[in-house]
């Protein structure tokens, strides 16, 4: 059976220019295909309706009756998104599926396609049997509980990828709460009764004055039976308000932590200066005491890399599981394995960097295989390219690991500006899907060698307020945090910086096991705020070079913030 986090999630939106998928058509499509917690495609497309769209849609979605006359008919997108379902294993995903679900049926009909035979998660009802009762499950409050800025209300896309987030951030509650692991369990619990498992009333009484004293701030918390045994691990933006969730009986609890409620006796709980370190505390804490009521799964589940072996002479992408100390390069961490390759699949389609491991530097002369015939390998095997002009198909593969930078869908805009007016609708779509692609694509950090888990995570917290938190991050673990605001002295925390980095008591040479954890955990946060923190390494910087460049982010940020 399938894991929940190996299979395609495809994340569906439709913006329609009515609410009966009758009288009604689709005015524009949203396919954002989601895998391992990675958002891996997204393909967007306007369609004609051929009907006038209703003023009061026109305002809340920005599509004009202009947009639409000019936009490609039902029967040149809906066989790309037939394409997107067809994928093995595919989930069709929507908020309130029934409604985008009905409104595709009609349009694959129009297009003269057979009804889809995919199976279908609604993330409403989803949402409903796993979330507390007193969250509202509508798009936009639930992209506020979760954190998640949603681009572009309203159109399918930004409402799409936003969807697609959320589902991530569930999925992973599903996986920690109820031991939802694969596919099945996955698609029969979004119709499971909904069920409360009270905390009995003596355990309520037990806790009642830990409860009153919770204060409502970031922070970890953990439950401990009779002997002080670690049962459970959480984490909260508000624990006062997360905790006690567990003890209130009108809100849903999982059969699990129920059972572990009934268990526990103590209560202990850390407190955070933001949702990033508590996040960062929770899997440190989470890692040392492996507690039975957190998923197994999330303790000790190792995150593959992809490794840049730039220590060939002519270098190839390989899935690797741990950093070696090294001159290669390595990128991740990632959800799962079927992430990364899907990576590597972009960078063989788009370079012809080779796609075998035989070692050239022999010198022996080997006969070129099929990705040559095929013109998809450069064959450095057969010595017909230079290293050279073969280091240019590297740093093509090296730009896609190190994500594109702006001037990239730039150009891809401009190219879809001249091509506007043309009827090469085929070409359009295409360059729609890449740019899409482009600006949702995961940010992956890159990872020279172990001594690139030493890091500096520069978080703003307080926009108004103008407050910075600094995240130490050593040999791959959360260390220190600590606030800096408008009128702070820096040199405290620039004191702990030298201290752990650069004393002569600091080693940060020595392999660490949680690095993948831990970044993993940055990688998630920063991909969910683009826009909001950055992250520092170390490297082989000098104490001065990294002090430095901290000061200047600060100093940047705060800027940001006030202007």
């Amino acid at each position: 059976m399938s894991s929940i986090w190996e299979i395609p999630f495809i994340v569906v939106d439709v913006e329609t220019s009515g609410s009966n998928s009758i009288e009604n058509r689709v005015m524009e499509i949203a396919c954002v295909t989601t895998i391992g917690g990675e958002i891996t495609n997204v393909f967007s497309s306007l369609i004609n309706p051929h009907e006038r769209i209703p003023p009061f849609i026109a305002n809340m979605t920005g599509i004009t009756d202009t947009m639409t006359n000019n936009a490609p008919e039902a029967h040149d997108v809906i066989p790309r998104v037939e394409e997107i379902f067809n994928q093995k294993d595919a989930i069709f995903v929507a908020h309130n599926a029934r409604f985008d679900w009905s409104f595709v049926v009609e349009s694959f009909n129009l297009a003269g396609l057979p009804k889809p035979q995919i199976p279908r998660l609604c993330t409403l009802k989803f949402a409903r049997r796993l979330l507390p009762k007193a969250i509202k499950k509508n798009l936009g409050d639930l992209a506020t509980y979760f954190n998640i800025t949603i681009k572009d209300r309203h159109r399918a896309t930004g409402d799409a990828v936003a969807t697609a987030h959320i589902l991530n951030e569930m999925l992973e509650i599903a996986e920690q709460e109820h031991d939802i692991k694969n596919i099945y369990d996955l698609l029969k619990f979004q119709n499971k009764t909904i069920r409360n498992f009270r905390a009995p009333a003596y355990q309520i009484k037990k806790f009642e004055q830990s409860l009153e004293q919770l204060p409502e701030t970031p922070g970890v918390f953990q439950f401990q039976d009779s002997n002080k045994n670690t049962l459970y691990i959480g984490r909260a933006a508000s624990l006062k308000e997360k905790v006690n969730l567990f003890f209130n009986n009108e809100i849903m609890l999982s059969k699990k932590l129920g059972i572990m409620i009934r268990n526990a006796e103590f209560l202990q709980w850390y407190e955070n200066d933001s949702n990033i370190s508590a996040i960062l505390f929770e899997a440190k804490l989470i890692n040392k005491y492996n507690p039975p009521y957190n998923t197994a799964e999330k303790i000790f589940r190792n995150y593959p890399y992809i490794k840049l072996t730039v220590d060939d002479s002519f270098p190839y992408v390989e899935i690797c599981f741990k950093i070696e100390d090294n001159k290669n390069e390595y990128y991740g961490p990632f959800k799962n394995v079927a992430v990364a390759h899907q990576i590597i699949k972009l960078i063989e389609n788009k370079t012809k960097i080779r796609k075998c491991n035989i070692n050239l530097q022999k010198g022996e002369k080997i006969e070129s295989c099929y990705f040559y015939r095929t013109g998809k390998c450069a064959a450095p095997c057969e010595n017909i390219i230079s290293k050279d002009d073969y280091i240019q198909e590297v740093n093509a593969a090296r730009a896609i690991l190190n994500n594109y930078a702006d001037d990239p869908v730039n150009k891809l805009e401009q190219q879809l500006d001249l091509l506007a007016a043309s009827v090469e609708k085929t070409k359009i779509d295409s360059l729609r899907t890449e740019i899409n692609l482009l600006r949702n694509k995961p940010q992956y950090l890159l990872l020279k060698n172990n001594r690139n888990n030493d890091a500096v995570l520069i978080n703003p917290v307080s926009e108004r307020e103008k407050i910075i938190e600094l995240i130490i991050i050593k040999q791959g673990e959360f260390i220190h945090s600590e606030l800096i605001g408008k009128r702070s002295n820096l040199q405290h925390v620039l004191k702990i910086i030298s201290k752990e980095f650069y004393s002569n008591g600091s080693d940060s040479s020595k392999e660490n096991h949680s690095d993948s954890r831990t970044l993993r955990t940055i990688n998630l946060y920063l991909n969910k705020n683009k826009d909001y923190g950055k992250l520092i390494y170390k490297t082989d910087k000098t104490e001065a070079e990294f002090i430095n460049e901290i000061i200047s982010q600060i100093h940047n940020i705060k800027y940001k913030q006030s202007t």
